[in-house]
């Protein structure tokens, strides 16, 4: 049995999702389940990060993953990761063929009651699902629902009349006849996709990045612990020999700390702390302006990669810029953010980004690119959004020098997170779930207005 072809928008009428009240006729007797298909810990890999926190704040009878098998991934690993007791984790898959048959079958043994009430959810980029219509293709008889959430969907790119980049393009072109439904996490990216293919409109729904509120600790003892972690990879910090250099910068509370963290790559933009950190210096003489990049290195085949990190190790002079090769845990990551005064975001071909939604979960001050996901992330939660690096000085300055901006900033992102955490977005994925489940039994279309989440 395939999954069923829908027709029609009964669910506009019948859910109320998001806050987005709609009329109802009645509930839906059996809950459905959701299986993630996706990376997940110990793989270092950001989306199946972002999974894990995800299914942390499901219901564990109603959601389990099916992820590769990290020992057959090729890429580095967690040291020391501790699985979670309540998440269920099938490690089943292998890279660079995705067998289909490995797939279902770690689904069937899942032992759900009924099928024909699962969702079957892709975590989808190019790069981990490289084939993924033809994966979908050869699962077309397998009686599951079958969504994707699209992690990297342009809206402004040149390449095609409606800012998709011409690649993307082409995959939704075949992966969309075969999805029942797509989550985008960006009103930019939702547009682009309904505009470039109309007649799949209403199975395109907007779903927000989660953030997770951090704990409301003053900035001195977030940066005594990023300084316990510093401690124990003092080989990771560059210049080698100066990691006492950093410890000490961190403990002087007059040190204005400029940061940028995440996976060094060559179009994260994470060389922007330095050149930020130069320009204050000379706007703040009276003050002293640290920049601190941290992230372990993505992909070390890619030459652009290779170039990226030997820039950030010659811009790192071991007095006033650092560098720390290493990606910590994830409570160190994450603290990491509120540990400095500014974290900047200037990727250069951004679609959405985990590093700004961390960020702003926890009560960090951020400024950022105007340019596509993030731009769109960060005009919502009220942060300061830059177009180019004349403005974003200017912006960097006045919020250094001015509480009162700081303070209105915070407040804007605590409602921003209160209405986007983790536990919120797990609740819309699985309302979601049921909306297309429930619209399948009846041959309907899950209508995109009442998935705005």
């Amino acid at each position: 049995m395939s999954s069923p072809t829908f027709k029609g928008d009964l669910l506009a009428r019948t859910m109320v999702l998001g806050g987005i009240p709609v009329r109802a006729t009645r509930m839906i007797t059996s809950p459905s389940r959701i299986v993630f298909a996706s990376t997940y810990p110990p793989v270092v890999c950001g989306i199946g990060t972002y999974t894990a926190s995800l299914v942390r704040n499901m219901p564990s009878d109603r959601v389990t993953v099916v992820a590769f098998d990290p020992d057959k991934y090729g890429a580095p690993l967690v040291p020391e990761h501790v699985p979670e007791e309540r998440i269920s984790v099938i490690y089943a898959l292998a890279r660079p063929t995705i067998d289909p048959c490995d797939l279902m079958e770690a689904v069937k043994s899942i032992g759900c009651d009924d099928l024909g009430r699962t969702v079957l959810w892709f975590q989808y980029t190019e790069g981990i699902w490289p084939r993924l219509a033809d994966l979908l293709k050869r699962m077309e008889d397998f009686p599951v629902y079958k969504a994707a959430s699209l992690h990297s969907v342009h809206f402004q790119s040149p390449e095609t009349q409606w800012g998709l980049r011409l690649s993307e393009y082409r995959t939704l072109q075949e992966i969309l006849p075969r999805l029942d439904c797509a989550t985008v996490f960006t009103r930019g990216a939702r547009r682009a996709v309904q505009r470039a293919f109309p007649q799949h409109a209403t199975r395109v729904m907007l779903l927000r990045h989660a953030l997770e509120p951090g704990p409301t600790l003053p900035r001195d003892k977030t940066r005594r612990r990023l300084a316990g972690y510093l401690a124990q990879v003092r080989a990771a910090v560059r210049p080698l020999g100066s990691a006492q250099a950093l410890l000490d910068a961190l403990a002087d509370p007059s040190c204005v700390f400029v940061g940028s963290f995440g996976f060094i790559q060559w179009d994260k933009g994470l060389q922007m702390a330095y050149m930020l950190r130069d320009a204050l210096e000379e706007h703040l003489p009276t003050r002293r302006v640290v920049g601190l990049v941290m992230g372990s290195l993505r992909e070390p085949r890619d030459r652009r990669n290779q170039d990226l990190l030997a820039q950030l190790e010659e811009a790192a002079d071991g007095k006033d810029s650092f560098l720390v090769v290493a990606m910590p845990p994830d409570p160190v990551f994450r603290i990491s953010f509120h540990a400095v005064d500014l974290n900047v975001f200037w990727p250069d071909s951004p679609t959405q980004s985990g590093r700004v939604a961390h960020a702003i979960g926890m009560g960090a001050v951020v400024l950022g690119r105007d340019i596509e996901g993030v731009g769109e992330d960060l005009r919502e939660a009220g942060a300061s959004v830059c177009r180019d690096f004349d403005e974003l000085v200017g912006e960097a300055v006045r919020l250094l020098t001015d509480n009162t901006r700081v303070a209105a900033a915070k407040a804007r992102a605590q409602k921003y997170v209160a209405t986007y955490s983790w536990a919120n977005q797990g609740k819309r994925h699985l309302q979601l779930a049921d909306a297309v489940v429930e619209a399948g039994s009846r041959q309907e279309t899950p209508a995109a207005q009442v998935c705005s989440l």
